[in-house]
């Protein structure tokens, strides 16, 4: 289960804790847009979103076959 997501807001990236090996993340706009998307290869993980997007994003990830959503902000 996702402990953490920090910091929010971010500049650059932001770190998730507590995910589980092998759980999708995928960061999308408002919009639906995909920014970022990766399979977690450790529990904690830093996620560098070199993207020139500023705004809400939409951090989903799925954890044992099940779907979650986290808004997160990321800022210049």
């Amino acid at each position: 289960v996702l402990e953490s997501a920090y910091p929010n807001p971010f500049v650059e990236g932001f770190t998730l804790n507590g995910l589980d090996i092998g759980s999708k993340v995928k960061l999308s706009d408002l919009q639906g847009k995909i920014i970022y998307e990766e399979t977690v290869s450790r529990s904690t993980t830093f996620i560098n979103t070199k993207s020139d997007y500023l705004g809400m994003i939409l951090l989903s990830y799925t954890q044992k076959g099940i779907n979650k959503l986290e808004k997160i902000l990321k800022v210049k």
